[in-house]
């Protein structure tokens, strides 16, 4: 900060250079403006009544002392010369101060754009303490989005892991199957975490339905004969003699004669037990 060292002996020569010095010297403090903004209250004009207090405002980058009056709807800047007699005689303005005060003039400025700058413990209190600070309001935000997405919801995506969006990770436990409801009485499905069913089932012979099949009588050799797996038989033919139901057939080439015919064949392949799908990842929400 600029100064002026006045306390020197010899007679100090105030002159109007050091005048004008010392003046520029505090237009310094209209810098505060900048901070506080435009049509702003510094200090006091406290409004009591339809009166309005002594204060200090900022308009327009320079800091005004403000004339507290009757309340009005515009503020202008008021300037008062004060004239002083010099060493010839002469009568000039020397003083000339400007205050802000309730009024009409050709520039003028509306009392309700007017307002006032708060101090570091307001700001405090207005940004982190009352309900209506943006800390508290973005606390409740995040409170709000965790009801909204829990922590662990587990979500369908169909897109490529790459563009999985943040505060989400790949759900692996979910590959290669499908989500299936929980059923508290039903113990295939009451273990939450479980994994139940199998992609393929082989066919075995108690999984087949009793059929009755009609047997064709043939003649000779050559061919297939299925004996325990058939059951209900009701008769074998073998020249002219019959069987009881029941009875099981021949193994092939131990008798020759008549015989019934029976051909049970098949692949053996296992049955494909996927239902029709479309292949997803599952993602899960981890938080931000």
């Amino acid at each position: 900060m600029n100064s002026i060292n006045v306390n020197q002996t010899g007679g100090f020569p105030l002159t109007t250079d050091v005048l004008s010095y010392m003046q520029n010297a505090y237009k310094i403090f209209n810098a505060m403006s900048g901070i506080s903004g435009d049509l702003i209250i510094l200090s006091g004009c406290e409004v009591v009544g339809n009166t309005v207090s002594d204060g200090v405002v900022a308009i327009e980058g320079e800091i005004y002392p403000f004339q507290g009056t009757t309340l009005g709807s515009h503020v202008f800047i008021k300037e008062v010369n004060t004239s002083k007699i010099f060493e010839d005689g002469s009568q000039k303005t020397v003083l000339v101060e400007k205050v802000a005060t309730f009024g009409s003039s050709t520039k003028s400025y509306p009392w309700e754009s007017f307002r006032r700058v708060l101090n570091n413990r307001q700001i405090e209190e207005k940004s982190f303490t009352e309900e209506t600070s943006l800390l508290k309001r973005l606390e409740k935000l995040e409170e709000r989005v965790k009801k909204t997405v829990p922590l662990g919801l587990v979500a369908i995506w169909d897109r490529p892991a790459s563009d999985i969006p943040e505060g989400w990770v790949e759900h692996t436990e979910m590959q290669g199957v499908v989500p299936v409801g929980y059923k508290s009485n039903d113990d295939s499905f009451n273990r939450i975490g479980t994994t139940v069913g199998t992609k393929e089932e082989k066919v075995e012979l108690k999984n087949l339905p009793n059929i009755k099949l009609n047997l064709e009588n043939q003649n000779g050799s050559g061919f297939e004969i299925l004996g325990d797996n058939l059951k209900n038989i009701t008769s074998w033919h073998r020249g002219g003699g019959q069987w009881a139901e029941g009875h099981h057939l021949p193994e092939w080439g131990k008798e020759q004669g008549d015989y019934l015919k029976a051909i049970l064949k098949g692949g053996e392949e296992p049955i494909n037990n996927i239902q029709p799908s479309r292949i997803v990842k599952f993602i899960r929400f981890v938080g931000f």
